[in-house]
C-alpha cells in the first residue's frame, strides 16, 4: 500500500462542484444556483503534461466576477485565470474503500499536486448531506491528525486500493466508461389554483389539471435537474414517439420533487434565495394552453438556466387541461385564474425582498396577465419594483391588447411584445374568434406607443407546440438583455430597426 505524505496545505474547504472553465458562464451560472454562498466552484482547465489546473472560486466571488459579461462569453476569458493562480494536479483517481471488507468500486477522488501532497479527498455519495446539491467534500487540514505521514492513516478516509491509473487494467481499445455526469438542480418556485392530487405523498405532490375547489392558492418549490449536456433553447426530453422511454437526469430535464410550502414559509425561502443573489430579483412565469403542471415547472427551469437567472423562478400555474383538443375549456381557465393571478403577484412584490420583478407571459396566459397589470395599483406595490413585461405570442385580441398599452407602460419599466406570422396556433385561434391576435405579425402586427414590438417570424420558431418562445436561441438571447440589463431594442445584439406605416418595430436580422 502506497503512503500519500501530507505536506501542503489543503487549498478548498467546504463543499464544491468542479466544472470545466472552456465554457459560456451561462451554464456556469446553473451549476452556482446549486451552491450555497460559502461553497465552492473549482473551474477545470486543461494544461500541458497531461496534468490539469484547478482554479476555486466561492461562489460569490464568482457571481461578482461575472458581474455583466454576456452568458455565451467564455468562463476562462472573463474570469483571466492565468492572473488568478493555479494549482496543477495530476489526473489520477484513487480508489479507495471505507473498511478492508468494502468492495472496491467504492472509490473516492483524491486529489494530490506534483509532490504527493494531498489536496483533498472527495467523500462517498452515501455519506453527504443535500444529495442532489453537491458533489464532494473537501477536508481541511485542520481536520487531520497533526501526526498523519499517510492518507490511510486520515480520519474516514479508509484503506487505498489499485492506487493511481498506473496500477489499472487498461481499458480495451475502443472501449469508454460511461460516467454519467451529474445534472444541475434549478429550484421553481410556484402558485398555482389547481386543484392538488389527493392521492400524493406529502413529500412530491401532484396537482391535476382540474380547478381547486376552494380557489385556493397553494404554493411551494420544485426541484428540476438539468443534464450538463443542457443546450440553450433545448428542453431536453425523450422522444414523444419512444413511448416506452423513460427521462433520465444526465440527457433530459426532469421534475425531481414537488413540495408545498405553507404561505410563511414560500416567502421565507422565496426571500432567502432573493437575498442571496447579486441583483435581487425574481421572474414570474406564466404558461400558455395545453401546459401540466409539471410541463410548466420544467419550462421554468430551463428559462432560467438559459437566461443566466440567479434570483428566485417563479411560475403561476392556471388549471390547463393539457390537452390540445381542450382550448375552450382552457379560455375559461384562464379568466377564472385572474383574480389568484393579482394576489399572487402583489405578494411577491411586497414580500420578496425583491429590487425587480419580471412578469414573462406566453400564449393564453398572456390573457390574465394583460387584465392583472392594468388592474395592479402601483401605489400599494413597491415603488418601481416591476420591471420587464414580456409576451410572447400572446393570444390575446390585438383591439384589447392595444387599448391596455398606455396601462401596461405605466405600471412596468419596459413593455415588450414578441409576434410571429408562423406561429399556427395564434393563427387558429384567429379563425375561431374572428379578429386578429396581438401575438401575430405580417400587415396585422401590433406597433402601439410603449410597447416595444419585435416581429420574430425570421428566427426558426413555431409555438404551436408551446415551445417556440423558449426553444429558439436569437429569441433567447434577446430575452436574456432584456431581464439582465434592461436594453432597449436598439442596444440588443442582433435585433435591427424597421418602420411601417404605424410607426417603429423591431426584427431579427435575417
Amino acid at each position: 500500500m502506497n503512503s500519500l505524505a501530507i505536506r501542503g496545505s489543503v487549498h478548498w474547504v467546504s463543499n464544491y462542484e468542479i466544472t470545466e472553465a472552456a465554457q459560456p458562464i451561462a451554464p456556469i451560472w446553473g451549476i452556482l444556483r446549486t451552491l450555497r454562498s460559502n461553497q465552492w466552484l473549482v473551474l477545470a482547465q486543461a494544461a500541458a503534461e497531461e496534468k490539469t489546473e484547478f482554479f476555486p472560486f466561492r461562489k460569490r466571488e464568482l457571481i461578482e466576477r461575472f458581474g455583466d459579461a454576456k452568458p455565451f462569453s467564455i468562463a476562462s476569458d472573463v474570469l483571466h485565470l492565468r492572473e488568478h493562480g493555479a494549482t496543477a494536479v495530476k489526473k489520477r483517481v484513487w480508489r479507495t474503500a471505507w473498511n478492508e471488507d468494502e468492495p472496491v468500486e467504492s472509490s473516492r477522488m483524491v486529489l494530490v499536486d506534483d509532490q504527493g501532497s494531498l489536496l483533498g479527498i472527495g467523500v462517498p455519495r452515501g455519506q453527504r448531506q443535500d444529495q442532489g446539491v453537491i458533489t464532494s467534500y473537501l477536508k481541511s487540514r485542520e481536520e487531520f491528525s497533526s501526526d498523519a505521514t499517510s492518507i490511510e492513516e486520515i480520519a474516514l478516509t479508509g484503506f487505498l486500493r489499485n492506487e493511481g491509473p498506473e496500477d489499472r487494467e487498461e481499458e480495451p481499445r475502443g472501449q469508454k466508461q460511461d460516467a454519467e455526469p451529474p445534472s444541475l438542480i434549478v429550484p421553481v418556485f410556484y402558485g398555482t389554483d389547481r386543484q392538488r392530487d389527493p392521492q400524493s405523498p406529502p413529500e412530491n405532490i401532484r396537482f391535476t389539471n382540474e380547478r381547486a375547489s376552494e380557489e385556493t392558492v397553494s404554493l411551494g418549490v420544485c426541484s428540476v435537474s438539468i443534464p450538463k449536456s443542457h443546450e440553450i433553447g433545448k428542453l431536453e426530453r425523450p422522444p414523444k414517439w419512444k413511448i416506452w422511454a423513460r427521462p433520465r437526469r444526465n440527457d433530459h430535464v426532469m421534475l425531481l420533487s414537488t413540495i408545498e410550502l405553507s404561505e410563511g414559509e414560500f416567502r421565507e425561502q422565496l426571500s432567502a434565495s432573493v437575498v442571496e443573489s447579486a441583483k435581487r430579483d425574481v421572474f414570474i412565469f406564466v404558461h400558455g394552453y395545453n401546459v401540466s403542471f409539471a410541463d410548466a415547472a420544467l419550462r421554468t427551469a430551463q428559462l432560467a438556466t438559459d437566461l443566466s437567472f440567479h434570483g428566485g423562478p417563479i411560475m403561476f400555474s392556471w388549471p390547463s387541461k393539457g390537452k390540445l383538443a381542450d382550448y375552450l375549456s382552457d379560455e375559461g381557465a384562464i379568466q377564472w385564474s385572474r383574480p389568484h393571478l393579482k394576489t399572487f403577484i402583489e405578494d411577491v412584490c411586497k414580500s420578496s425582498n425583491a429590487n425587480a420583478v419580471h412578469l414573462i407571459a406566453h400564449s393564453m396566459g398572456s390573457r390574465a396577465l394583460v387584465e392583472v397589470v392594468q388592474a395592479l395599483s402601483t401605489s400599494l406595490l413597491p415603488a418601481g419594483s416591476l420591471k420587464q413585461l414580456i409576451f410572447a405570442a400572446p393570444d390575446v385580441d390585438s383591439g384589447v391588447f392595444q387599448q391596455a398599452a398606455k396601462a401596461l407602460r405605466g405600471v412596468c419599466s419596459r413593455v415588450t411584445l414578441y409576434a410571429s406570422d408562423q406561429d399556427k396556433a395564434l393563427k387558429t385561434s384567429r379563425k375561431m374568434h374572428g379578429y386578429a391576435r396581438a401575438g401575430e405579425a405580417g400587415a396585422g402586427l401590433v406597433v402601439v406607443a410603449g410597447v416595444d414590438t419585435v416581429d420574430a417570424s425570421l428566427v426558426d420558431t413555431d409555438f404551436l407546440g408551446h415551445s417556440g418562445f423558449a426553444t429558439d436561441v436569437p429569441l433567447m438571447q434577446d430575452v436574456y438583455y432584456l431581464v439582465q440589463h434592461g436594453h432597449a431594442p436598439g442596444q440588443r445584439f442582433g435585433l435591427e430597426e424597421r418602420s411601417g406605416a404605424l410607426g417603429t418595430y423591431w426584427c431579427f436580422k435575417s
